[in-house]
């Protein structure tokens, strides 16, 4: 006889499983989530796409969705030892 309150070993590794994916980073991020993790408005945001001068980005119908991976790949491709370095490149 078991406990009500007791859980089933089947129902605790389902509930392992539930944690974990909700632990899980997304795949993609929002412009919004994109902003967030990188500082800057999401105006500011659009206004780079619009520019051709952000993070590469994908498009889902009338969604815009970023990669982490292409965050990280723009902050380092924008890396500048001073001002007069930026001054050249842009």
């Amino acid at each position: 006889m078991t406990d009500k309150n007791q859980i089933s070993f089947e129902d605790q590794i389902l509930n392992l499983a539930a944690k974990e994916l909700r632990t899980q980073r997304p795949l993609v991020l929002s412009t919004k989530q994109a902003a967030e993790t990188i500082g800057i408005s999401t105006s500011t945001l659009a206004k780079f796409r619009l520019a051709g001068e952000g993070p590469k980005y994908s498009k889902l119908g009338r969604r815009v969705f970023y990669e982490e991976a292409e965050l990280r790949k723009w902050i380092s491709e924008n890396q500048h030892a001073s001002t007069d370095e930026y001054g050249q490149y842009c």
